[in-house]
């Protein structure tokens, strides 16, 4: 199964469609949709590892939204991709708890950080 000129979602659609869930390991699945990626998003994924069909999914998704904005002149989202996806982290593990105890100095600097934003 190949993306072709489909968007990721459709393709997405399409791949889970097909009932390869059913019949095929994690790793497999996730070889299998790799493959049938469009090669500029395949070449941003790299050979990053994913453990499960939904995370390589979710990345592609968000290449192909990346790619986008792009198009539409935010250069830096590449960049934000291909750096992040390369340093082998997972596109969608949860973000580290905030740790820091309300009232230190981090938290203070943190709080008064989002309101200058």
């Amino acid at each position: 199964m190949k993306q072709g000129d489909s968007s990721v979602r459709e393709y997405n659609t399409t791949f889970l469609a097909g009932g390869l869930p059913q019949y095929h390991d994690q790793e497999t699945l996730v070889k299998m949709y790799r493959n049938g990626l469009r090669e500029d998003i395949r070449s941003v994924i790299g050979s990053t590892e994913f453990s499960t069909i939904d995370d390589i999914m979710h990345a592609s998704l968000g290449v192909e939204e990346g790619e986008s904005k792009m198009k539409q002149g935010d250069s830096s989202v590449r960049e934000y991709n291909t750096s992040f996806l390369a340093g082998g982290y997972d596109a969608f593990e949860s973000c580290t708890p905030n740790t820091e105890e309300e009232g230190s100095e981090e938290a203070s600097d943190s709080e008064g950080d989002l309101k200058d934003y």
